[in-house]
């Protein structure tokens, strides 16, 4: 019996340590998604702030790919 509840706390530990992990991955691909959604923002400039060609500008017509816009 106590052989039994020591399996039981064992396969409980065993299962809290890889929630964790898990946890811990999921956080870790969110950091990273956010620092290449920062460096592209850095890279690219934020569309309303541009007013130079090839970025969004509302009051310059078209620019870049979007000429159709």
């Amino acid at each position: 019996m106590l052989l039994l509840l020591l399996l039981l706390l064992l396969l409980l530990l065993l299962l809290l340590l890889l929630l964790l992990l898990l946890l811990l991955l999921l956080l870790m691909l969110m950091l990273m998604l956010m620092l290449m959604l920062m460096l592209m923002m850095l890279a690219f400039g934020a569309p309303y702030r541009s007013g130079k060609a090839g970025r969004y500008n509302p009051q310059g017509g078209a620019h870049g790919c979007a000429r159709f816009l």
